[in-house]
């Protein structure tokens, strides 16, 4: 039972997130974050990536879909690493970086699914039954990427 179904979806996408702070694990945020600073180069967004990478400008810069999908084995090496780190996340996302996306802030370096991999949760996956409640959707397609209705 799921009510105020609406008010999950943030919630279920933080779930499925790897964020790693760049106040907190300095190292490793600028180790993935200048991997892609090529590709940044390539678009003419270097200024932008610099900027946004030393902490000068408070954007979100998605990666290029191209360079994450060069790179998401690089990443998982590396973050295989520091799995204890993210063990909540990381089992869910570890085999699913090809249907991901990473987002670089001033703040952290961000993986996160296109859609939530709800349905690597057992208890999720193997119910007989699933409701969702909301009084404030009009239209249940909004429901459908977060929850895999």
């Amino acid at each position: 039972l799921l009510d105020d179904a609406h008010a999950a979806f943030s919630v279920i996408r933080d779930q499925f997130t790897l964020a790693i702070a760049a106040k907190t694990s300095r190292e490793l945020f600028e180790e993935l974050a200048t991997m892609f600073r090529g590709a940044f180069q390539q678009i003419e967004r270097i200024g932008t990536f610099d900027d946004v990478v030393s902490g000068a400008e408070r954007a979100v810069l998605e990666v290029p879909y191209w360079a994450w999908l060069e790179k998401k084995d690089t990443v998982r090496e590396i973050l295989k690493s520091h799995a204890e780190d993210y063990r909540y996340v990381w089992p869910f996302l570890r085999d699913r970086l090809h249907l991901c996306h990473a987002l670089v802030s001033h703040s952290s370096f961000t993986i996160t699914p296109l859609v939530p991999p709800v349905d690597a949760v057992p208890s999720f996956a193997h119910a007989l039954r699933r409701i969702y409640m909301s009084a404030t959707i009009a239209d249940d397609s909004s429901i459908t990427p977060h929850i895999r209705c």
